[in-house]
């Protein structure tokens, strides 16, 4: 009893790195669920059975309170030692949630939380922002959790983040959620406030999986810095409760196949092992010219060919 209390104790009050979680969840014995990536192998915590609700945090140390929330969640809905209220059973008998709390590992490794370098922990360790780099995946923690996502294919997928991640200053909690069109969802979330432009919504993880057919519904809830544990951990359980409780119904979708011609201007390789991660096929024309098989009944596949995006994210230039 002294010794998890001791763990909830610090996991309500402090900054607390990536190994000390793992630690507090292994002693609980936890149930996890190993994924293969691109990668490497990762581990994701289960509660419940049946069709998957995904939940990711932990992009910057900003989201801290949002990692010990979720942190304690686990522990509450598992341990006879109640941290705080967890979840009624009921509603995880048809519906499983997967939770990978700590998505940029190197926002939390040990001389990140002890010098509190928030400005730092907004990126990995290569300088890259992670909640932002769904589609470009130039970090490596970016391939880990699409990989997650496609071999895991839940039916919904939820950012918990912090106003700093996105570089706006907020009093209230707001949500941008993004439907797949092959898919009907019906949700009630208790956020009043809602985010409408989310830039770059082809490099959100909530966003980018809807549009690229892999979720029903992408839900990104960004919780202000300055709430306290109680405030961040009830909203995230409502959140979440709505979200067991979501009707989705999924409609049959037939592969709409269609060929562009596209000149990579530099970085060849790169750009065409990533176009292959989001599904285009690309076949050699030259020495500068690709052709790429596209699905028009993909989104994201839509807007990066057909409405040249592509040429936004990626230094190529679409021929035809």
């Amino acid at each position: 009893m002294s010794e998890y209390a001791n763990m909830y104790v610090a996991l309500t009050i402090d900054h607390v790195d990536e190994e000390y979680i793992t630690k507090t969840l292994t002693e609980l014995k936890i149930p996890r669920l190993r994924i293969p990536t691109q990668i490497t192998e990762t581990d994701v915590y289960t509660v419940g059975q049946g069709e998957s609700i995904l939940v990711l945090s932990g992009f910057s140390l900003y989201d801290y309170k949002i990692v010990n929330s979720l942190t304690l969640y686990l522990a509450s809905q598992y341990s006879g030692v109640r941290a705080l209220r967890a979840l009624p059973s009921r509603l995880l008998e048809q519906r499983r949630l997967l939770i990978y709390p700590i998505a940029n590992k190197y926002s939390y490794v040990r001389h990140i939380v002890k010098t509190r370098n928030y400005k730092r922990s907004i990126m990995d360790e290569d300088g890259i922002e992670v909640l932002k780099d769904s589609l470009t995946l130039r970090s490596c923690y970016s391939k880990i959790m699409h990989s997650l996502v496609k071999n895991t294919r839940p039916g919904m997928l939820i950012v918990f983040t912090t106003d700093r991640s996105l570089g706006i200053e907020l009093e209230e909690p707001v949500l941008n959620m993004v439907e797949n069109k092959h898919s009907k969802v019906e949700i009630n979330i208790p956020v009043i406030n809602v985010l409408h432009h989310t830039d770059q919504i082809l490099q959100m993880p909530h966003s980018h999986h809807a549009l690229e057919n892999d979720v029903s519904l992408g839900m990104m809830v960004v919780i202000p810095f300055g709430y306290a544990l109680p405030e961040t951990y009830n909203l995230i359980l409502r959140v979440v409760e709505q979200a067991l409780k979501a009707r989705i119904e999924r409609k049959e979708v037939e592969n709409r196949p269609h060929v562009a011609r596209i000149r990579v201007l530099s970085d060849r390789d790169d750009v065409v092992t990533t176009l292959r991660q989001h599904g285009l096929e690309i076949s050699h024309e030259g020495s500068d010219e690709i052709s790429v098989v596209y699905d028009r009944a993909v989104e994201l596949h839509v807007r990066l060919i057909e409405e040249q995006e592509i040429e936004y994210y990626f230094n190529v230039k679409v021929l035809s």
